[in-house]
């Protein structure tokens, strides 16, 4: 009796265990990848002021849970999988901190500041662990640059990219696939503000 008793209590000490484990959540970044290399620009600065302000962001993945597509029309969400900040807000933080290391404006805000020539906003349409079939990253979004006296857009870029990654099982993998493809978009605009800031310096 006293070995079942013994057996009992092993046994509820290991379910215990297990329900902690379940009821941590974790959170992921957006972020950098660790193996950016970042290239400063020169020591020419674009003399505007400009600021980098928080996305539009579809209601369906404006929140913290990270969403999955499990089949064409299914989305559904990740109790214990978050991202550790908005999207809407993790993605501009992210162009902030590449376009802090290039160096190539005189001032740049993130958020709201004083009279800015220019702010650099976006859209975000998907941003989702895909599973229909391949697990994959997906993120569709729009980067642009208007100028804040006209109103007008300046420099523009659109993707749509659903990628594979390695071991797909991990959600931190997934986290590091949606980072990977959002710094070379962003990148991609970083080449088109310098195309259009040279042009207008030019003229």
């Amino acid at each position: 009796m006293r070995r079942l008793q013994i057996l009992f209590m092993i046994f509820g000490i290991i379910l215990m265990q297990c329900a902690k484990k379940a009821i941590i959540r974790k959170y992921y970044l957006i972020e950098i990848p660790a193996d950016a290399q970042i290239i400063q620009a020169d020591s020419t600065y674009y003399p505007y002021r400009v600021d980098v302000r928080d996305f539009q962001i579809s209601k369906a993945i404006d929140q913290t849970h990270i969403a999955l597509l499990s089949d064409t029309q299914e989305l559904s969400y990740y109790f214990y999988h978050n991202w550790a900040v908005r999207p809407s807000t993790g993605i501009p933080d992210m162009i902030y901190h590449v376009l802090s290391k290039k160096s190539i404006f005189t001032s740049l805000v993130r958020g709201f500041s004083s009279h800015p020539d220019y702010q650099i906003t976006g859209d975000v349409y998907h941003l989702e662990r895909d599973e229909i079939g391949q697990i994959r990253a997906r993120i569709a979004a729009d980067i642009k640059l208007i100028d804040m006296q006209t109103g007008d857009t300046k420099a523009f870029h659109s993707f749509d990219r659903t990628d594979a990654f390695q071991n797909p099982k991990s959600m931190n993998a997934f986290a590091v696939a949606v980072s990977q493809i959002l710094y070379q978009e962003i990148t991609v605009f970083t080449d088109s503000l310098a195309s259009y800031f040279s042009n207008l310096e030019a003229k």
